[in-house]
């Protein structure tokens, strides 16, 4: 006995043939680098699958808060240039753009529904139109419609809502490269033309980028630094102790401004200040590469190493003139004979070189000439305040009442003359007056309010206020300002020669002042001081002690 078995097998080849046909879609959607040039082939293959006779692709253009005609098949283009932009709201595929869900519109000759008029005027009776979501958000429609039947079946509707999915993944994804790629190719276009020296290593030291600003610190190519070891960048000398720093950033220590010396290609070696940050995987928390920003400091350090040399001397010079009048005389006279000529000569050759070989020089040599010029005039400004500094010993003092409220509203008035586009609040109470050195007492109050002048900076308007105060029988005057102040942790440093709390390029000066200032109160038998807060202003404070003289 032989038994026959049949099978309907035909839903079984219609799922294979939908398959096949949403495979082959999703390889031309991958392949291809333009999602949307191939969006109209693939609708048209669609077409013939669905026995329909037209589809519209429609995307949302933001900007003009519409819908944009993208592909089309089964109108005119005459027919299809009308619609090239439709508003939301107004057609089928505009509203289920605006609500984000698919809309089927079956029997639409027999269809009241206004939103249907557009297609029934191109004869169509049965049209579905799928959103194109991806990450909850609408890119744009696809729908198709046919002219021969008066409804979709489900699986129909199904495929096209397949289809649909397809693009808008195709669409998102080439749209998240292209984001990518714009951001990729801005960040490298910011790092190259960053002014800061960068570079990238990775986990076995390897160097995986960097910028043009260091390879003009280095002297070295793209050839010479790509994938190289990082330890080409470090003279052998230091190399080890250089290394060994590097690697404590492969364990995330973040470096907020470390000195290590590099080694360039000419065989020069320099002194670069680094910072760095640990670069982390996408999920946080693995440590993948570091990255440094480095600035050539090498001119800084020489500059600083022969600063403090000088300053060493100047204050060992400085200490040995507090000792003794005779000291002070030597130093005097050493300074204005043995420093001021060749600083001179230093100044007026850099002025001759600049206006007679102007033409010859490329805007390095100018700029060192010109640098060169300034820091012999830094020079001879710090030689007049020493001298002033060391004449504050020697000086006889000439006691008498001195009009302060008088001398503070003279020495603003020529502040405000010499920086006639700043204005300021000056606040003097009237009629303070003390015993002392007038000329003196004009340095110290030259000195204070000059301080709250400048460092108020010229970002804000200065409000500078003096006056005194009576403290246990005692007068207190003080100079109060609205400036950038000073953290009280230094306050000790305020009156040392030389100490500075600020940048010199922002608030220049030589470091003498306070100094002065302190030198002339102590001759007064008085004291001064100072309160502040960073950000907030500054208070400084002294006293008078003249009982002895007035006798």
């Amino acid at each position: 006995m032989i038994t026959v078995l049949f099978e309907d097998t035909s839903e079984r080849v219609e799922a294979e043939r939908w398959v096949h046909l949403l495979a082959e879609m999703a390889s031309e959607l991958l392949r291809s680098d333009s999602p949307q040039l191939v969006v109209n082939s693939l609708c048209l293959k669609a077409m013939a699958f669905l026995n329909c006779h037209a589809f519209f692709h429609f995307m949302v253009d933001e900007s003009a808060g519409r819908l944009c005609l993208k592909a089309f098949a089964g109108i005119t283009e005459e027919q299809a240039r009308e619609i090239e932009w439709l508003d939301y709201g107004v057609a089928v595929c505009d509203c289920a753009a605006l609500d984000g869900c698919r809309l089927v519109a079956e029997n639409i000759l027999e269809t009241p529904d206004p939103r249907t008029e557009l297609v029934k005027s191109y004869g169509i009776q049965a049209y579905a139109c799928h959103p194109l979501v991806a990450h909850n958000r609408v890119l744009g429609t696809l729908s198709f419609g046919t002219r021969t039947r008066t409804h979709f079946t489900d699986g129909e509707l199904s495929l096209m809502g397949a289809i649909a999915d397809l693009v808008a993944n195709a669409m998102q994804h080439k749209q998240t490269e292209d984001a990518l790629r714009e951001t990729r190719d801005y960040l490298d276009r910011l790092l190259d033309y960053a002014n800061a020296p960068v570079i990238v290593w990775d986990f076995d030291l390897r160097i995986t980028r960097f910028n043009r600003a260091f390879q003009r610190l280095t002297g070295l190519s793209e050839d010479d630094l790509l994938g190289r070891q990082l330890d080409l960048l470090f003279p052998e000398k230091t190399r080890e102790k250089s290394l060994a720093q590097i690697r404590r950033t492969l364990a995330g220590e973040r470096w907020e401004a470390e000195e290590i010396p590099i080694l360039r290609a000419d065989g020069s070696v320099g002194t670069v200040l680094w910072n760095s940050a640990t670069i982390y995987a996408s999920d946080g928390k693995r440590a993948i590469a570091t990255i440094a920003q480095s600035q050539d400091i090498t001119e800084r350090k020489l500059a600083e190493e022969e600063i403090r040399n000088l300053n060493q001397e100047l204050t060992a010079r400085a200490e040995a003139l507090e000792m003794a009048n005779t000291e002070l005389q030597s130093f005097s006279y050493s300074v204005s004979h043995d420093l001021r000529a060749p600083l001179r000569s230093i100044d007026g050759f850099s002025l001759a070189l600049l206006e007679d070989y102007a033409d010859k020089l490329d805007d390095s040599g100018k700029n060192y000439l010109q640098r060169l010029r300034m820091a012999s005039q830094l020079m001879g400004r710090l030689i007049d305040d020493l001298l002033e500094l060391s004449r504050v010993g020697r000086a006889d003092m000439h006691w008498r009442k001195v009009d302060l409220s008088q001398l503070a509203r003279e020495i603003t008035e020529g502040l405000q003359t010499d920086e006639p586009k700043r204005h300021g609040e000056f606040i003097i109470a009237p009629d303070i007056s003390g015993y002392g050195d007038a000329p003196l007492l004009r340095a110290v109050l030259t000195n204070l309010l000059g301080n709250a002048w400048k460092f108020t900076g010229k970002r804000k308007k200065p409000k500078i206020e003096f006056g005194a105060r009576n403290e246990a029988g005692q007068q207190v005057y003080f100079v109060r300002d609205n400036g950038v102040g000073f953290d009280m942790t230094y306050k000790d440093k305020l009156f040392v020669p030389f100490q500075r709390l600020h940048v010199k390029d922002e608030f220049p000066g030589t470091g003498i002042g306070l100094a002065t200032v302190k030198r002339i109160i102590a001759r007064h038998r008085g004291r001064v001081w100072a309160e502040g807060q960073a950000g907030n202003g500054a208070t400084f404070y002294f006293t008078l002690n003249d009982n002895g003289e007035r006798k």
